[in-house]
């Protein structure tokens, strides 16, 4: 249940939003030398149903429209190859069918007026979004070092997208999502790990690739709003950089950027941002002191230009702007144990949380991610022993995503 409070009491919204996910998955896997085949298929049964009323609608039932309900059963296949090339190196040919659902406030019809420029609106008709992910990946392993590379090529269909349109009847703005068209994404990630001099560790991650978004036309409100066909190569990266000082100091830094990307009736200009941290132990880390400030550089923005057939729109949304934190933490009791006891776990939960992650939010890493992840993660002298294990943990995650 969700309310929504705006400026007056009759633009109060209630939202009820019900959604039951029933799945099951079964994988079969072969190993003949170096070659390891494992195919998996997934079966995913989704029902949602939703109801948004207004003030008047909550205290007069007579007035409330009849409860949205969808339900859909999909089928999503897998299949991973890898060929163990040497100990230290390996190349995997990975397929699989992904979907990402629409989110409960993408659902909601309630028209939101916060927003002195926009009438926002959520569409209980939306569908999920489908994609069908192919990926060439190879990995090298060193001492010190990791590297992991992936071409891939991902088609996806009902393309779930903000659009916006100016009424011809009341001169007002409005938006919403709908499944637009299908997509294309082409292009290549790069993940790098290394250890220098024992006290710096970075990680690095770039991807760059071909997107081209197809053209759509929907009537809305009485009148067709139209998006043209648009594509543009582009490219991010990220960097994680993790400094070990003497006197138990630690320092890491984050920083993004993404380049100028295409959107619905428009696009996106580039952005990027910087996140800081220090920690200080005292008393053999029974006590400890964090420093971390959340876009350092106050520039983490999203700045977008769309335009149709009778408007053209620039928009700035920011979240929050700069963020500093400071925590003071003691630890009492016998830390010792319980630190063994988290790094005796911290493998398996790592594998956890990524595979709630995945199932929660409807989203899915790319398999490189997912088995750079894993791998990148091992301990280096136990490496040559258990990475066929860590490949089967990864592809069972990404059968159930």
């Amino acid at each position: 249940h969700l309310f929504n409070h705006v400026s007056s009491w009759f633009e109060i919204n209630r939202f009820i939003y019900h959604q039951d996910q029933h799945s099951f998955y079964t994988t079969l896997s072969y190993k003949l030398g170096p070659v390891g085949i494992m195919g998996g298929l997934r079966g995913e049964y989704w029902r949602v149903n939703t109801e948004s009323y207004t003030w008047e609608q909550e205290h007069d039932p007579s007035l409330r429209e009849k409860p949205f309900k969808k339900d859909y059963f999909q089928l999503f296949p897998s299949l991973f190859l890898s060929w163990q090339m040497t100990p230290t190196q390996q190349l995997q040919v990975n397929y699989t069918r992904r979907l990402r659902r629409p989110w409960g406030g993408e659902l909601n019809s309630f028209r939101d007026t916060r927003d002195a420029t926009t009438v926002s609106f959520g569409n209980p008709y939306l569908t999920p979004e489908f994609s069908n992910s192919f990926s060439l990946n190879y990995l090298k392993q060193w001492d010190r070092h990791s590297l992991l590379l992936s071409a891939y090529y991902r088609p996806t269909s009902d393309v779930i997208q903000r659009i916006s349109y100016k009424s011809s009847t009341d001169g007002l703005f409005y938006s919403t999502s709908m499944n637009v068209a299908k997509s294309l994404s082409s292009g290549l990630e790069l993940t790098l790990k290394n250890n220098l001099f024992r006290i710096l560790d970075l990680t690095t991650s770039a991807n760059a690739y071909y997107y081209k978004l197809n053209g759509f036309s929907y009537d809305i409100d009485g009148q067709t709003v139209t998006g043209k066909e648009d594509h543009n190569f582009a490219w991010n990266a990220r960097m994680t950089a993790s400094l070990i000082l003497p006197y138990d100091i630690s320092i890491q830094t984050t920083g993004r950027y993404e380049a100028r990307t295409v959107i619905t009736q428009g696009y996106r200009k580039p952005s990027y941002s910087i996140d800081f941290g220090a920690r200080k132990n005292f008393f053999n880390k029974a006590l400890s002191v964090s420093l971390n400030c959340r876009d350092l550089l106050d520039s983490r923005k999203w700045e977008t230009f769309t335009s149709g057939e009778n408007f053209t729109r620039h928009q700035i949304f920011r979240h929050g702007g700069r963020k500093v934190n400071l925590t003071v933490t003691y630890n009492f009791g016998n830390m010792k144990a319980k630190r063994h006891q988290m790094k005796k776990g911290s493998d398996s939960d790592v594998q956890m949380n990524y595979g709630g992650g995945m199932e929660g939010s409807g989203r899915c890493l790319s398999s490189a991610t997912i088995f750079a992840f894993l791998t990148l993660n091992t301990p280096r002298s136990a490496h040559k022993e258990i990475l066929g294990a860590k490949f089967m943990s990864f592809e069972r995650a990404a059968i159930a995503c």
